[in-house]
């Protein structure tokens, strides 16, 4: 799930110029969060198997957490690879944020020489 959601920023990022940087960021780091807590509440029984008088006998111990791979994807009862959730919710988190910071004229947020949104630093003279 976590090398999924690089695939956005290095193939968007570094190929085209469309994405914000920071939109690219804030994408990642949305998906990031929300895959890890979506896998983590995947929950399967955590059992014991001994042998009693010769016979399998199945205990349940609780259950386990990142029980597999699988988890509703939001608002729906649909159960999809939580990877694949996880870039969606990315994609759209990165391509609303960068029109956001467009209409705001925050520059590309690469850092370029005319960038507004670039950090400008003063030059100490001596």
């Amino acid at each position: 799930m976590w090398i999924l959601q690089t695939f956005l920023a290095i193939v968007a990022g570094l190929y085209t110029r469309w994405f914000h940087g920071w939109a690219l960021l804030a994408g990642w780091a949305t998906a990031m969060l929300y895959g890890a807590i979506a896998a983590y509440n995947v929950t399967v029984p955590k059992t014991a198997t001994r042998l009693v008088n010769g016979e399998a006998v199945t205990d349940v111990l609780g259950t386990r957490h990142f029980g597999g791979s699988l988890a509703d994807f939001p608002f729906t009862d649909t159960k999809v690879y939580i990877a694949l959730s996880a870039l969606t919710i990315n994609i759209i988190v990165s391509v609303a944020v960068t029109l956001v910071l467009r209409a705001g004229r925050e520059g590309s947020g690469r850092g370029g020489r005319d960038d507004p949104g670039r950090l400008l630093l003063r030059q100490r003279s001596c």
